[in-house]
């Protein structure tokens, strides 16, 4: 995993997604075995799972900020050939200038890994249908843990809460979360419907790219509707959640 992660990390070269400075094994006077190490920056305000328990509930322009940094450094990591798999609060750090940076690319795959079924990767609450029920890991299923992850920073919870005994009986019969809005009723509309699309459970049905996702968060902040979160493919187009 270290290395792994190390190999991931120097692929990728954005300003959402962590950097690393060195990797390498430390030995020194008294040490029987070499120790690994990762060198990375300090990032002023933690990850987002601590802000939300330390300042609070993210707001609508800050949620959206977050949003599309997110996704513009998971595209990153497509882009170099890599799925996250293990997207959640925890592993989003927020920096000084309030830039989200995805890291903890540990359980990260190569894009195009052949499904295995029974093999779960990733955290409770932010794991897509498809994943637990075929063992598919891409973009889609990156995609929704994306989504249930900002779901978490407006809402407090994740989108859904299932013992692991439970999870493949849950996959099997997953319906979409009740919208964010209706859990809190300052969530911006617009915003609720780009994370309503991005966690439908039939992946077809979510953002074909994070591209589209981004394009959704950038009209948005111009004060337009997410066009891509309403297309004709959303189930959302036709008034269901």
């Amino acid at each position: 995993q270290f290395i792994r992660e190390a190999r991931v990390l120097a692929a990728v070269d954005h300003p959402n997604v962590l950097a690393i400075y060195d990797a390498g094994f430390a030995s020194g006077a008294g040490m029987k075995i070499e120790v690994p190490y990762l060198a990375m920056p300090l990032i002023a305000n933690g990850d987002l799972s601590s802000w939300v328990l330390q300042r609070g509930l993210l707001d609508n322009p800050l949620a959206i900020t977050l949003l599309a940094g997110c996704a513009s450094g998971l595209q990153a990591l497509q882009r170099a050939g890599f799925v996250h798999r293990d997207l959640k609060p925890g592993n989003i750090l927020i920096s000084s200038g309030l830039t989200p940076l995805v890291a903890d690319v540990s359980a990260a795959s190569p894009v195009g890994l052949p499904p295995r079924p029974g093999l779960v990767v990733g955290s409770l609450g932010y794991l897509a249908p498809e994943h637990i029920r075929y063992g598919i890991s891409n973009e889609a299923t990156d995609l929704y843990a994306l989504g249930a992850t900002m779901y978490f920073a407006l809402t407090g919870k994740a989108p859904y809460q299932v013992e692991p005994q439970d999870l493949l009986i849950w996959a099997e019969s997953a319906t979409g979360a009740p919208a964010p809005h209706e859990e809190r009723a300052t969530v911006d509309l617009r915003l609720s419907q780009v994370i309503q699309h991005a966690l439908q459970p039939v992946p077809e049905n979510r953002y074909a790219t994070m591209a589209e996702l981004i394009d959704d968060c950038m009209a948005i902040q111009q004060g337009k509707k997410p066009v891509n979160a309403l297309s004709n493919r959303s189930p959302l187009f036709w008034g269901k959640s």
